[in-house]
């Protein structure tokens, strides 16, 4: 199938067996529309691209005129992230982000990106060292959480540790606090680590 007056194949989603995709490419006939790359041919030199199209009747302008051209924007960034349920006294550590930080003001369980060739464990004293000024016995690993947020994904490889040494300064959180298992739900927590406090009360019950 080609538009008319063109030699060029029509993208997918304005075929017969693109059927579900056809509502979104041609929406608003009235007006010029968007098609995101994912529906041209993979023949065409266009792929790649977000193009703006003429659309007329639903179908391809016959010049395929293109009004607006932006780079295609890349596969969403995954960071693998360490962090730390410090326990102390029956109670867990607690820190909340600062304001100029992403997601600010939000509490979390402390940690870091992992550095290529690092492992996990070795990520989190260092940057246990490096945000909070303490040293780390690392402990008991729990299961890893992936989530993703709007701009970002993340996974979280959570362990269970104790301070063996240092005092408690803030190098880059707001503020700390040391709370009892069941008043953590409590705080207002960035959202890839609330399954962490399901499960890290499941592994107490386990182990209790």
């Amino acid at each position: 199938m080609s538009a008319s007056g063109d030699n060029f194949p029509l993208p997918a989603c304005l075929n017969p067996a693109g059927k579900n995709c056809r509502k979104r490419c041609t929406r608003n006939r009235r007006r010029r529309d968007y098609m995101p790359a994912s529906c041209l041919p993979t023949s065409s030199n266009l792929c790649g691209q977000v193009l703006y199209l003429g659309i007329s009747n639903g179908r391809i302008s016959p010049r395929m005129q293109l009004y607006i051209k932006l780079p295609y924007s890349s596969p969403m960034q995954h960071i693998h992230v360490t962090c730390a349920l410090i326990e102390k006294d029956g109670k867990v550590l607690s820190t909340q982000r600062s304001g100029t930080m992403s997601l600010p003001l939000k509490w979390e369980f402390p940690g870091g990106k992992i550095h290529d060739g690092e492992l996990p464990e070795d990520c989190l004293k260092r940057e246990l060292h490096e945000e909070l000024g303490i040293e780390v016995a690392v402990g008991k690993p729990l299961t890893p959480v992936t989530h993703q947020y709007s701009t970002f994904i993340v996974t979280l490889y959570p362990f269970i540790c104790r301070i063996t040494a240092g005092d408690m300064k803030l190098h880059e959180h707001e503020a700390f606090t040391w709370l009892p298992p069941e008043k953590l739900h409590e705080l207002d927590w960035a959202e890839a680590d609330i399954p962490l406090i399901e499960d890290y009360k499941r592994s107490l019950r386990v182990s209790s």
